[in-house]
């Protein structure tokens, strides 16, 4: 909490300058943080008890203000970081501006869709058996996810704002640390040990708490210079989405509605990308038979 309120009050800084200065992306900025505003309010209108009452005004308001908070602080974030990114690591969000851009379809998008995906799976799997290693279990599960349709919806559609908020933030985190350190594996090295310092702090084993988040931490910095924020973003969506829901595979339990939902969802996230990904091309051919 500390870091993450050290952070936005830098950001929010950073971004009233850019402003002023004319130099920020103000139109892209807008339009991702009107996506979150609208996502948090659909997730408080799934999930909340709905009452003919003057508590729902009371309900209304705090969903409102929770909603405006999550829009302003990516913002923030995106509006102190992407002046200094197009200027010193311009790579780092190509496939971010393309999205922004409306290139939803463009075989760049595509292609670091299936690396969040991925990672995300890969991050999940990790964490999971970590968790069972160390005596936790499947400790991440989401009431909401089981109890009825629109819940369920809303546990799959608020991690949107969670992972955009957390990529953005720890990207801009790791930005000014390379500023600071000069140099890029330094920066890492320093990213890396403040994202395992929670796991350390909060684990039970705080050992084996700390070796796992700093294994964690890695690999989503590893993902974050090799291919950018975008495939971060999707990657922590992706791990925040697949512990929410109940997985099994007995197919006749009452849960495993949930089961398909979380699972159908990952698939045709991964289809689509793939097929972007390869420009829209067929995977099989005309001839492909003949050529077997």
């Amino acid at each position: 909490m500390t870091v993450f309120v050290i952070v936005l009050g830098i950001a929010a800084f950073f971004a009233w300058r850019h402003v002023r200065q004319g130099r920020a992306d103000v139109r892209g900025a807008s339009r991702v943080g009107a996506v979150l505003f609208g996502c948090s309010l659909f997730d408080w209108a799934c999930k909340a008890n709905q009452i003919p009452t003057s508590a729902e005004l009371t309900s209304f308001s705090w969903a409102i203000s929770a909603a405006a908070f999550y829009g302003a602080a990516f913002w923030a974030l995106y509006v102190a970081l992407e002046p200094h990114v197009r200027r010193r690591w311009p790579q780092s969000m190509i496939s971010w501006s393309r999205l922004l851009g409306g290139g939803i379809r463009h075989p760049l998008v595509g292609g670091h869709l299936l690396v969040g995906v991925a990672f995300g799976l890969a991050y999940t799997l990790l964490f999971q058996t970590l968790s069972i290693l160390e005596g936790v279990g499947y400790a991440e599960l989401v009431l909401n996810s089981v109890v009825d349709t629109p819940r369920m919806v809303a546990t799959f559609i608020f991690p949107v704002v969670s992972s955009s908020q957390l990529a953005m933030g720890s990207f801009f985190a790791f930005f000014l640390l390379r500023v600071l350190l000069r140099r890029q594996w330094l920066a890492a090295i320093a990213f890396m040990i403040v994202f395992a310092l929670p796991g350390a702090l909060q684990a039970g084993r705080p050992v084996f708490g700390g070796a796992s988040s700093l294994l964690g931490g890695g690999l989503a910095i590893f993902i974050l210079i090799r291919f950018g924020v975008l495939p971060l973003m999707v990657g922590i969506y992706i791990s925040s989405v697949l512990p929410a829901f109940p997985l099994t595979t007995n197919l006749g339990t009452w849960y495993a509605g949930s089961t398909l939902f979380a699972l159908g969802s990952v698939v045709a996230l991964t289809a689509y990308a793939l097929y972007v990904a390869i420009d829209r091309r067929p995977l099989v051919g005309e001839g492909f038979l003949e050529r077997v």
